[in-house]
């Protein structure tokens, strides 16, 4: 996919949400509501791909009466939900609220659309929407002060202090947005990623990725490049095959099926960067937009430059890489999976315990099929034993959490050992000719007898898979409030489980159970939805004894 054939991609990509970004405004208060009639702030951050829409060809909306409408009254309900100090209470869809804030996702979207819409507003309209602007970023300068935090959302408001200079001629406002960028850059890991809990978050990393692309975009400052490189590297690593974010090394975010849309525009500048932004819109394009146009797209109509494009490890089917010896992934055939050493330091256990947005780093596998998704993994929870890949207890002691990890590839087996104090545990994958893909799950002997381990992983299962089973006579469907456990007699010569396409053949001792629910952080109540519920398989493990091994096979019709 050539610059100009990606451009119309994402901008008919935008186009097609239009529809539901039309069903979802209320012409009473301008506000982009929910399905459920709730709203929160960043509903109307939808303005920025209206605004492009209108200002661009390529599109039935060119020059549409219709969505210029829409983009101003949007812009419009925005200034009319601030406070006297710039600020918006945080109120999500389901109602809960969350404090007053200068949402630094919608700041950014609101300065932009007014750019690219002020020429079209009378001066009245104009001088309103630059009032409470100013109110914003004035704000924002008074709130971050001349020390500000390394955080995503900092990250993003040095990014819109840059932009919003530029459109409205303050600065003040130019000059700390550079510092803020520049603390940012100087405090990325060498690996590429910024710390959240203390090691990588994929998803957040795409949030710094964006600002910093899109103030690359608009200040020029080259200084920044090598930053967004290694993040790049990072994101080639840690991207499944079908456009997702890899879970598996994430300390804050569990796994997202759809293909992700933020960090575009920190890849654009780089040859494998555009190839991997082409990828993902090819992705994009096979999928309806589940709502409003997303205004994450916006960069590449706005940013793209013509260059050549460089092959991506998404678009192979053999490779392999350890990652600074932390994390492995490896694409053999249909199979893709991860391995991941990434541990919350010893140092930091106490800390993160109770902090609401860092997860515990407990589950180290995940495995990808090219023709299921994600079969194996999903990502970590908090203070939940059935998320964790080995569960070790001595006496009134558990351990979820690893203390050391060290990953190793192999020709024939990759493998993962984590040391849980004195007891090894390992974790070997290896992907075979026949289609088939072996877990094998060990624990080495200790000091410790007394000691009792449990080895485990996690199934993303949604409700209404088929489930099929050695041990039950027909299949079932998965019911949310319907509890499954299976287990097996020691007699049982055959043990399998099949949920959709993927069936596991399974050791003996093993047991399954649907539904667990994750801890979820965005919910006020850490509720997680249905849509969430994992299936687990867990076993018992005796130190110095025999691996457990697992053979997982993909079939073509679902069980």
């Amino acid at each position: 996919m050539r610059s100009q054939e990606m451009r119309q991609a994402a901008l008919e990509y935008l186009a097609r949400g239009v529809p539901a970004a039309q069903l979802r405004f209320d012409p009473q208060t301008g506000l982009f509501l929910s399905d459920n009639g709730g709203w929160a702030v960043t509903h109307q951050d939808v303005i920025l791909p209206l605004a492009l829409l209108y200002q661009t060809a390529g599109t039935q909306y060119r020059q549409n009466p219709g969505v210029l409408s829409l983009a101003v009254r949007g812009g419009d309900a925005l200034r009319n939900q601030q406070d006297q100090e710039g600020r918006f209470e945080f109120i999500k869809p389901d109602g809960s609220r969350w404090g007053k804030t200068y949402m630094c996702w919608s700041m950014y979207h609101w300065v932009e659309a007014y750019g690219l819409l002020r020429g079209e507003m009378d001066p009245q309209r104009r001088a309103r929407w630059e009032a409470g602007l100013r109110l914003c970023f004035d704000g924002i300068i008074g709130e971050l002060g001349d020390d500000p935090r390394v955080h995503n959302i900092n990250c993003w408001h040095g990014m819109a202090l840059v932009r919003a200079a530029q459109l409205l001629g303050e600065n003040s406002w130019l000059e700390a947005g550079k510092r803020i960028i520049r603390r940012h850059v100087a405090a990325q890991s060498p690996e590429g990623y910024w710390e959240e809990g203390a090691g990588p978050t994929t998803s957040y990393n795409l949030v710094y990725v964006h600002a910093i692309g899109l103030y690359y975009w608009f200040a020029g400052d080259e200084s920044v490049l090598p930053c967004l490189e290694r993040a790049l590297d990072f994101h080639l690593r840690f991207t499944y095959p079908d456009g997702a974010c890899v879970e598996t090394v994430d300390g804050r975010v569990r796994h997202h099926g759809s293909c992700f849309t933020m960090g575009y525009p920190g890849f654009l500048p780089f040859p494998a960067g555009r190839r991997l932004v082409a990828h993902l819109l090819g992705r994009l394009a096979l999928d309806r937009p589940d709502g409003a146009p997303s205004p994450y797209l916006a960069p590449v109509v706005m940013h793209l430059p013509d260059g050549p494009q460089e092959p991506i490890p998404q678009e192979k089917r053999d490779f392999v890489c350890v990652h600074h010896g932390r994390a492995l992934v490896r694409r053999k055939g249909p199979w893709f999976y991860c391995l991941s050493g990434y541990l919350t330091p010893t140092e930091g256990i106490a800390e993160f315990s109770r902090h609401r947005w860092i997860l515990d780093r407990q589950n180290y596998l995940s495995v990808w099929h090219e023709r299921a998704g994600l079969v194996i993994g999903g990502g970590n929870s908090k203070n939940q034993p059935e998320f964790s890949t080995f569960e070790v207890t001595s006496g009134r002691v558990r351990r979820l959490q690893a203390d050391e990890a060290t990953v190793q590839a192999d020709a024939e087996r990759d493998v993962l050992k984590l040391s849980y104090g004195d007891v090894l545990c390992e974790l070997s994958v290896s992907a075979g000719g026949d289609g088939q893909l072996e877990l094998a799950f060990h624990v080495g002997r200790g000091p410790d007898e007394r000691v009792k381990v449990t080895g485990g992983f996690t199934i993303p299962a949604l409700e209404g898979k088929t489930l099929c089973a050695s041990n039950r006579d027909a299949e079932s469907t998965l019911d949310s409030i319907a509890q499954t456990g299976l287990g097996w007699p020691a007699s049982t010569s055959q043990r399998w489980v099949q949920l959709g396409r993927l069936r596991i053949a399974l050791p003996a001792d093993s047991g399954f159970h649907w539904p667990v629910y994750p801890y979820n952080p965005y919910a006020i109540n850490n509720a997680a939805a249905p849509a969430q519920a994992v299936a687990v398989v867990s076993f018992p493990l005796a130190p110095g004894g025999p691996a457990k091994k697992f053979r997982l096979t993909v079939t073509d019709v679902p069980g």
